[in-house]
C-alpha cells in the first residue's frame, strides 16, 4: 500500500468562518461532519461526490455547539460541548432533533466526543465531572461520576473501546481513565515516566495498543493493553509544526490529522517509522482540520478553519 497525492473538496463559504466542524462520522456511504461554530450540519455522499447541509439555527444559535459524534444505526448523535442538549440527525430523513441533558450537566465545555457499546452512548468528559450516558432505545440521559477526576478541568480529549472497556486519554499525557461497562467501574491508570508539558488530543487503537495523538510535541505515547506497559516513539526527521487533532487507522498505518500543521503525519506500526504527506499551497490556518474518517481507501479530513474537506487516497 502506497500513498497518493491529496485532493480537496470545497464546501462553500455559507457554512461559516473559523471553527466550522469538530469531528466526523460515517453512516453507510455518507460522512456527517459535526457542527462546532457552523449553523449547518454538513453531509458528504461519497457515491455521488455531492454535499448537502441541514440548517439547525432554529434549534441552536450558540457557538461551540458540539464536539464529536457517533452513529447508532442510521442516527448520528452529537456530543454537547457548550450546548445543553444532545443533537440527533436521522440520516434517512435529514431530520434534526435534540435530547435534553435534564439539568444533570451544566456549564460550558462539557464533553469532547463519544463512543458506543451496544445501544448505549458514552460521552467523553472534558470539563464535566461525569461520563455522560445515553440509552438510545429509551432516549434517556444519565451520568456516571469520575471519582478522583472530579473538579479537574480538561480531563480527557479522546476515547475508544476495547473489550467492552472505554479508555479515556487525558490531555496532559499522564493518565488513562478506564470504564468497564459491564461492572460500571471506573479506574485510572497512571502513565509514569512522562515529563514536560506534553498534550494529546485523542487516541487510536491498533493490535491492542493505544496510540496518543501528539499536540505540539515530537513524541507519540503507546500503551500496550495486554502488557500494561508504556513506550514512546520519537518523531524523527520530520520538519514542521507537529500539532495534530485526531488520528485514524487504515491497515497497519495511523494517519494524524493536521490541527496547526501543514502536514499529515503517518506512522507505520510494523516498522515504527514515520512518513509525511504535505498539503501544498495553503497557509497553516487554512489547513486546520479537526477529525477524520477512513472509508473506501480514502481518508477525509474534517474542516475546522479550512474551507474544504481534505482527501487522502490510498492505493
Amino acid at each position: 500500500m502506497s500513498l497518493s497525492k491529496t485532493s480537496s473538496i470545497p464546501i462553500g463559504s455559507h457554512l461559516g468562518g473559523s471553527g466550522k466542524f469538530r469531528g466526523a462520522v460515517c453512516v453507510g456511504s455518507k460522512i456527517c461532519f459535526t457542527p462546532y461554530n457552523s449553523h449547518f450540519i454538513l453531509v458528504f455522499d461519497i457515491d455521488t461526490n455531492k454535499f448537502s447541509n441541514i440548517n439547525i439555527i432554529d434549534h441552536l444559535k450558540e457557538s461551540m455547539k458540539f464536539w464529536g459524534s457517533v452513529a447508532v444505526e442510521n442516527n448520528v448523535y452529537f456530543a454537547p460541548y457548550s450546548s445543553n442538549v444532545i443533537g440527533v440527525l436521522d440520516m434517512d430523513t435529514n431530520k434534526f432533533s435534540t435530547i435534553s441533558l435534564k439539568g444533570l450537566v451544566s456549564g460550558r465545555l462539557k464533553f469532547c466526543g463519544a463512543v458506543k457499546v451496544d445501544d448505549i452512548i458514552y460521552f467523553t468528559p472534558y470539563y464535566a465531572d461525569v461520563i455522560g450516558v445515553l440509552d438510545t432505545v429509551q432516549n434517556n440521559f444519565s451520568t456516571i461520576p469520575l471519582g478522583e477526576f472530579l473538579n479537574r478541568h480538561e480531563k480527557f480529549t479522546g476515547s475508544l473501546v476495547v473489550d467492552r472497556k472505554i479508555y479515556f486519554s487525558s490531555l496532559d499525557y499522564k493518565s488513562l481513565g478506564v470504564f468497564d461497562v459491564d461492572t460500571d467501574s471506573f479506574k485510572v491508570i497512571r502513565l509514569g515516566g512522562i515529563n514536560g508539558n506534553w498534550i494529546s488530543r485523542g487516541v487510536s487503537v491498533l493490535n491492542r495498543k493505544i496510540y496518543f495523538t501528539p499536540g505540539n510535541v515530537d513524541v507519540i505515547l503507546v500503551y500496550d493493553i495486554d502488557e500494561n506497559s508504556l513506550s514512546t516513539l520519537m518523531i524523527k526527521n520530520v520538519s514542521g509544526n507537529l500539532d495534530f487533532s485526531h488520528s485514524v487507522v487504515m491497515g497497519k498505518r495511523i494517519f494524524f490529522t493536521p490541527w496547526n500543521s501543514g502536514l499529515i503525519l503517518v506512522l507505520d506500526t510494523e516498522t515504527n517509522k514515520f512518513e509525511t504527506i504535505q498539503l501544498e499551497g495553503k497557509t497553516v490556518k487554512e489547513l486546520s482540520f479537526y477529525g477524520s474518517v477512513a472509508i473506501n481507501n480514502k481518508i477525509y479530513l474534517s474542516p475546522f478553519n479550512a474551507d474544504f474537506v481534505g482527501v487522502i487516497s490510498i492505493t
